[in-house]
């Protein structure tokens, strides 16, 4: 597979089976190998075997658990954990981060260490951030992950059709 460099705006840097090194490679190209690669039956998941998957449900929780342990640490700091606005704010910051991270992939902004990596890693901490931020708003943001989903395929037409 080769790796693409962004050269025009528009362009997205992505692996494209196929694709010639240097070749520009827009999001009507990547998105249906994207959808591809998501439809193969069998695939083993990309995380490592000490990784179980984990359902929603368990991540929030997980999650909560680790804001547990920031609102002692806040409380020790501060005294008083964060509000919920605050954890919103911090969000911001987060997308902030992950922002960077998107221009630096597209070769438009200089970055230490695996992009890639990087990437991962704060696309996690906006996960954590959305799922905290669900629970402290009382929300079921599974239910309204697949009604908002739902609402969208049924806007959109189908891939091929």
């Amino acid at each position: 597979m080769a790796r693409h460099r962004r050269k025009h705006r528009g362009k997205t840097n992505a692996r494209v089976p196929g694709a010639l090194d240097g070749a520009d490679v827009n999001d009507a190209e990547v998105l249906p190998v994207a959808h591809e690669r998501l439809n193969r039956k069998n695939r083993r998941p990309r995380y490592p075997r000490e990784h179980q998957a984990m359902h929603l449900t368990d991540l929030t929780h997980r999650a909560m658990e680790l804001r547990a342990r920031f609102s002692t640490k806040e409380i020790q700091q501060a005294g008083r954990p964060w509000t919920r606005e605050e954890v919103a704010q911090g969000f911001v910051g987060d997308v902030g981060d992950l922002m960077k991270l998107v221009m630096a992939k597209q070769g438009l902004r200089a970055t230490q260490g695996d992009v890639d990596e990087r990437l991962a890693h704060e696309l996690s901490d906006c996960l954590w951030s959305v799922l905290v931020l669900a629970e402290l708003y009382h929300l079921d943001l599974e239910a309204a992950f697949l009604r908002t989903t739902s609402e969208l395929e049924a806007k959109l037409p189908r891939p091929g059709g």
